[in-house]
């Protein structure tokens, strides 16, 4: 064999061999990561009692996608199927096989600001950096709903992750739930919903998950290959919110939506934005269009 073929060869299998061996060390990275999360000290929450707080628990159910992940019932349902890998939104309604049913108080704020479940294990799609902001009055009228569901049977089935996507795990390609926590964040003190540009804030970071913290939107950190940039919120010329000069257009987009020419809007969670009374829907409207535009750019 010729002596450049002999390096050429053993170039390869070194190649080989590296890479195997990086892929190999990612594989239990991240089986360890999704199994073995930082376990934050947490506080507990105040005791939601009443037909006023079950209601708000209620309506947040609906308006921040629990239901839209884990269904109206509780029951969880399929969210994402990539072949050697899948992941189901579980059941966490009452009812056999609840994975909350052993919950303790602070197991809710650890699942829901933190993104880690009762077992400590790291959540996958989670949308905790969309809950840290939430007032406390709010997380506790959310898990008093949630405990008073109708008991439910199990309609998923839990999360599977194949060698690839534990690859990309452990390569901090694909985020978990606590990667993409905010630091600094801490819950409001108290809600007072109302048709103002400051419970617009409120409301609006529902949506940071996706459109980032200054709405300037872009690539969805964790989403698949293909999925569309979320859109740039900020009032400027040709941005979302441009085409939306009135409160009655945002309206129609949210329960539609559809953008006034008809076009269906891809990837937004119109399955719960639909579910926002008229003061949150004003108070967001407000409060997106009164965002600060950036130097230089044309409002």
């Amino acid at each position: 064999m010729k002596q450049w073929m002999r390096k050429g060869l053993i170039g390869l299998f070194a190649t080989v061999a590296v890479v195997a061996l990086v892929a190999g060390a990612a594989v239990v990275r991240g089986a360890h990561r999704l199994e073995h999360a930082p376990q934050p000290v947490v506080g507990t929450l105040p005791e939601a009692t009443g037909a006023a707080a079950l209601a708000r628990g209620a309506y947040l159910f609906g308006t921040l996608g629990c239901a839209g992940c884990h269904g109206d019932d509780g029951a969880g349902k399929p969210l994402w199927n990539g072949g050697r890998s899948h992941v189901d939104a579980p059941h966490i309604a009452p009812g056999p096989g609840s994975v909350t049913a052993a919950y303790r108080p602070e197991d809710w704020v650890r699942a829901l600001r933190h993104g880690i479940g009762g077992r400590g294990q790291a959540l996958f799609g989670m949308p905790s950096v969309d809950f840290q902001h939430l007032a406390d009055a709010d997380l506790a009228a959310l898990v008093a709903h949630i405990r008073r569901m109708p008991p439910v049977s199990t309609r998923a089935g839990g999360r599977d992750f194949g060698p690839l996507m534990q690859v990309l795990i452990g390569l901090g390609i694909v985020p978990l739930a606590p990667d993409r926590l905010r630091q600094g964040i801490e819950p409001v003190s108290a809600v007072v919903p109302a048709a103002t540009a400051e419970h617009g804030r409120y409301v609006a970071q529902m949506c940071v998950g996706c459109h980032r913290p200054g709405f300037e939107g872009g690539p969805i950190a964790g989403m698949p290959p293909g999925t569309p940039a979320a859109a740039d919120l900020r009032p400027l010329a040709g941005s979302a919110m441009s085409r939306y000069s009135s409160l009655a257009e945002f309206q129609a987009l949210l329960r539609s939506g559809q953008r006034p020419d008809g076009q269906a809007v891809k990837v937004m969670p119109f399955e719960s934005l639909k579910r926002l009374d008229a003061t949150d829907t004003a108070a967001l409207f407000m409060y997106l269009k009164g965002l600060p535009v950036p130097k230089g750019a044309a409002g």
